[in-house]
């Protein structure tokens, strides 16, 4: 469904899935919808090539294991057009098969050099944030509203 929508607000867009069964389902959903790209991968180890405009990580960082999280994340930071965007969202209440919790996720994201976040939406179900390589301007810095 994430993918259904981001097909209708982007040029482009790149699903990526390790498990072959939401990719096939997406595929036949999207049948025919221009500028979408279906890819079972395994990541971090593999990864999409090209720069992307945005990247959402919703509720797939927590399956890694901290050292593939890392090198995840870093491979999102390198794979930002200048001016992107990294949104990552996640569940934050405890699920005992997962690595890790959302909010863990949501730290070691905060500690990946040269990101800034620039929007953090956190309730009690979720977290939700947006980060940007630095130096990153608000929405009103880049609209001009402010300096």
């Amino acid at each position: 469904m994430l993918t259904a929508d981001l097909a209708a607000r982007c040029d482009t867009v790149t699903a990526v899935d390790i498990a072959e069964q939401p990719l096939s389902i997406a595929r036949e959903r999207l049948a025919g919808r221009p500028g979408v790209r279906f890819a079972r991968m395994t990541l971090p180890g593999e990864w999409p090539s090209g720069v992307f405009d945005l990247i959402v990580v919703s509720e797939v960082g927590y399956y890694l294991a901290t050292a593939d999280l890392e090198r995840f994340f870093q491979r999102c930071r390198d794979s930002l057009a200048p001016g992107g965007v990294l949104l990552a969202c996640h569940w934050r209440h405890p699920v005992p098969e997962y690595p890790l919790s959302g909010d863990s996720v949501h730290d070691m994201l905060a500690t990946v050099p040269g990101l800034v976040r620039t929007v953090a939406h956190r309730e009690t179900d979720f977290l939700l944030e947006v980060w940007q390589p630095g130096p990153a301007r608000s929405v009103a810095q880049q609209e001009g509203l402010v300096q």
